[in-house]
């Protein structure tokens, strides 16, 4: 359990109905971590999501996108809404 920052809060507001509703802790989990688990699921959705899919997705494995090294994992699934999908036909 970590304390949650007050820019993590801020940030999280809108989503959560306003910053009286996000919880000030939560659980987090390193790479290594989410790496070790049997399966792995990447959820994402609407517009503003697109861009860091596809890069996460289809482009290189970097430290830029952590999410991008997730790839490594054997059983990993993605579950995107169209508008968070390009289109673009993952190899």
């Amino acid at each position: 359990m970590v304390e949650l920052s007050p820019e993590s809060v801020r940030s999280n507001a809108a989503s959560w109905g306003g910053a009286g509703c996000v919880r000030s802790r939560a659980v987090t989990i390193g790479m290594a971590g989410l790496l070790r688990a049997r399966t792995i699921l990447l959820v994402a959705s609407g517009a503003a999501k697109r861009e860091i899919v596809r890069r996460a997705v289809l482009g290189p494995m970097t430290a830029d996108v952590p999410a991008s090294h997730l790839r490594a994992s054997p059983d990993l699934r993605v579950l995107v809404d169209r508008a968070a999908w390009d289109g673009t036909e993952p190899t």
